[in-house]
């Protein structure tokens, strides 16, 4: 009965493996996130400093920069060496 089941649950898995692999070869460039060269230098940046955010913090930061917007938020303290921020429940409107 072990037997049975350790290669049911192996059996699973590679048929969940052979799925993902054919979905993703079904992905063209267009499916995929083209993030900006700035999100690479701001997490260079925040790397050489020594802080260390998520990535999302950091994918985030790289469009705004790259779409030269600022980022509205809360948590300033994260996005100020990536972007420019702006704290909408703090700063005068303009």
């Amino acid at each position: 009965m072990r037997g049975t089941a350790r290669r049911c649950c192996y059996t699973c898995r590679l048929s969940c493996a052979n799925h993902l692999v054919h979905d993703m070869k079904r992905l063209t460039p267009s499916h995929l996130l083209r993030l900006p060269l700035q999100t690479a230098e701001i997490s260079a940046t925040l790397e050489s400093c020594g802080q260390h955010v998520g990535i999302r913090i950091v994918q985030i930061a790289g469009i705004a920069r790259a779409h030269q917007a600022p980022v509205a938020t809360r948590n300033t303290r994260d996005f100020e060496h990536g972007c420019t921020v702006m704290d909408p429940w703090h700063d005068p409107s303009p």
